[in-house]
């Protein structure tokens, strides 16, 4: 692959959209000392400014608790506190951190549910409340909890998201979508009675669907809204968006009219999953838990034909669907399940940078998935690598993925415009190309994604540049099979399931980022440099005036 760029080639100012968060953790997680630790890591090295905290309202974080909570005698249901003390410590982290919160007002404590209703496979309350009144009144006592610990002004620079992926049936919510918009209704007017500086949106909802029914039902009900959001990963089906290609539970439950009924079908859908996932273990050698759970969940992105350039598609529409408001897609990432071998690859990086850089026209910001394996306060896979879904191990080892953002952190300002033969931007080619430029000179990112591994030859890549001078030095820093592969190491090393000090400490240093001169030609006021990629490398190459 050649390609050559003019001195005049025209730029534009680089939307750094993926600075604007991070995923971070559900609640209790983002209240421990290590996590603090690693979100002002990644804050140093690659920044992310809003912090998404998951599912404010869930069991864990007990905003509603009784005394039979902890003594299950009948007289002691009477005695009843709400508190969102557990909720603030997770924000103060992230206050520590020098960020701001980002929060999901979801699920529903079981005190406010619907009279009847069943939890979800986690055990949470994922559904419409038994009366509107009483849950707009725990809505507010929660913004008056905010305003009183953090102050008005600082809480109005937040941003809230109402529920999270209301249209997945199993596990999210067990309303219809009709039923959503009734519910963000409710409680976005409430919110901004609360103070009408508050941010609130949604749909929040997978595979980039909804948002064009979500905006059509706020504008014609003259809904608050500030900005719609939406989740995307490589794995969900094309055509996701708006109602086209839908889930099997999903459909499933289309003609099923009360929300009880909903749930009921629900719980029959998950126990025909055990069923099947009983049926695979059970010809499945023994092994420990990842290595069943893997047995289970497969890796969607090695296991099915993904879509290509899914994301930009996508993200291209939801904007024109947006009409006008800031678009924020909060949760994006290769795989939608946690567990899968090449979470920890260098694939990863290659998809991340790609897709950053190709949907930047189209998105106000977003919130890549996750900062850090230490997600979950559970820690059902303990090993340090186990294909979750962070930016780093448990242990804080940078992934390929992290060194994938911090090379987008050294790229210019400027990026030029530049385009193939049909007019779509070098990004989204077998090859993807990305240029910068800043004071310090210009910068290559180069990539050969593919959401299929293969074992290709190497692709030789040739790049020329008009400049003026000659370069002071030209340099290259890599994601590949040798370089920012902490797995390999781990796995040299036998795997440790707990790496110590020592280990963890070889294996960032052995592992990390390095900047290689890298040889080139300047002959007729031009410059050329040449390199070559495996699938799924990605390269950074830098210029200097």
């Amino acid at each position: 692959m050649k390609y050559s760029i003019l001195k005049d080639t025209k730029s534009k100012k680089l939307n750094r959209h993926w600075e604007f968060g991070i995923n971070a953790a559900c609640h209790p997680a983002a209240t421990r000392a290590d996590f603090l630790g690693q979100l002002k890591f990644v804050r140093e090295e690659i920044k992310a400014e809003h912090i998404r905290v998951h599912n404010s309202f869930d069991s864990e974080s007990q905003p509603i608790f009784s005394l039979a909570d902890l003594y299950p005698v009948p007289n002691a249901e009477k005695f009843v506190t709400r508190s969102f003390r557990n909720c603030a410590a997770a924000y103060d982290n992230i206050l520590r951190a020098g960020g701001k919160p980002f929060i999901i007002l979801a699920n529903i404590p079981k005190a406010l549910a619907f009279k009847g209703a069943l939890p979800n496979m986690f055990g949470e309350y994922a559904c419409m409340p038994e009366n509107m009144e009483e849950w707009c009144g725990f809505i507010k006592d929660f913004f008056s909890f905010l305003f009183h610990r953090y102050g008005r002004e600082e809480v109005c620079t937040w941003y809230f998201e109402f529920w999270n992926e209301p249209d997945l049936p199993i596990p999210f919510f067990s309303g219809t979508q009709e039923d959503y918009f009734h519910f963000y209704e409710a409680t976005a007017r409430v919110i901004k009675e609360c103070d009408p500086q508050l941010k609130i949106g949604g749909p929040v909802t997978s595979n980039s669907k909804w948002v064009g029914s979500f905006v059509k039902y706020c504008r014609e009900h003259d809904v608050p809204v500030d900005f719609t959001s939406t989740h995307q990963y490589a794995g969900d089906p094309l055509g996701g968006v708006e109602g086209t290609t839908e889930e099997q539970d999903v459909m499933r439950m289309k003609d099923i009219k009360t929300e009880l009924e909903r749930q009921k079908e629900a719980q029959i859908i998950v126990e025909e999953q055990r069923e099947k996932m009983n049926e695979l273990l059970e010809n499945t050698p023994p092994g420990s838990v990842l290595d069943g759970y893997r047995a289970w969940m497969g890796d969607p992105s090695e296991d099915e034909d993904s879509v290509f350039n899914l994301f930009v598609h996508n993200a291209e529409v939801i904007c024109r669907q947006s009409d006008g408001l800031p678009l924020f897609y909060t949760e994006w990432n290769i795989n939608a399940f946690n567990t899968s071998y090449t979470n920890d690859t260098k694939k990863m990086a290659a998809y991340a940078i790609k897709n950053a850089l190709a949907i930047e026209d189209f998105v106000t910001g977003s919130q890549f998935f996750f900062l850090t394996d230490l997600y979950q306060n559970r820690d059902l896979m303990p090993e340090e690598f186990c294909g979750c879904y962070g930016m780093l191990t448990k242990s804080g080892i940078p992934k390929p993925v992290f060194y994938a953002f911090k090379m987008l952190r050294q790229v210019g300002d400027e990026r030029l415009v530049l385009r193939d033969e049909e007019g779509k931007d070098t990004i989204l080619g077998d090859i993807g190309l990305a240029a910068f430029q800043n004071a310090e000179g210009v910068q290559f990112v180069v990539t050969r994604q593919k959401v299929k591994n293969a074992d290709f030859p190497a692709e030789a890549v040739e790049l020329s540049i008009q400049m003026d001078e000659k370069p002071s030095k030209v340099t290259i820093q890599r994601i590949d099979d040798t370089h920012c592969n902490p797995l390999a190491l781990w796995e040299e090393m036998g795997s440790p399931m707990v790496p110590n000090a020592e280990e963890v400490a070889l294996i960032k240093e052995k592992t990390a980022m390095v900047e290689m001169a890298l040889p080139f030609e300047y002959k007729d006021g031009q410059v050329t440099v040449a390199t070559e990629l495996k699938v799924n490398d990605v390269v950074l190459i830098k210029i200097y005036a």
